[in-house]
């Protein structure tokens, strides 16, 4: 929400005189989405038995994927729509291209 890579992240724990380097905050980051992936697949799961889905991408630069850093890479964002839903779901899913394949698996079990 705030746009805080976790270069800055550093930097702000170095000000507050805690050291945390990058590949720290990084590696609790991928340990943290490894045991969240469960519930991802739990909200994936309800998202798609919603009467509306909505589906988004947009762009964003990856320094480290093993790709130049000006090579574009996507952010696909899935929501629930309409307002019936008393818990509106919203899942992001990273991918390094654009094509349209991504969404239409991602949605392939959506009935509408």
């Amino acid at each position: 929400m705030d746009s805080l890579p976790l270069y800055r992240q550093e930097t702000i724990f170095k000000r507050l005189s805690v050291d945390l380097s990058r590949a720290t905050l990084s590696n609790w980051v991928l340990k943290s989405a490894e045991l969240l992936q469960p519930f991802y697949d739990r909200l994936h799961a309800l998202l798609i038995l919603q009467k509306i889905l909505q589906a988004d991408e947009t762009t964003l630069n990856v320094i480290r994927d093993g790709r130049e850093t000006k090579s574009k890479s996507y952010m696909w964002l899935y929501q629930s729509g309409g307002h019936e839903s008393e818990h509106p779901i919203v899942l992001y899913d990273y991918q390094s291209t654009r094509a349209g394949a991504h969404a239409e698996t991602r949605c392939s079990s959506f009935q509408l």
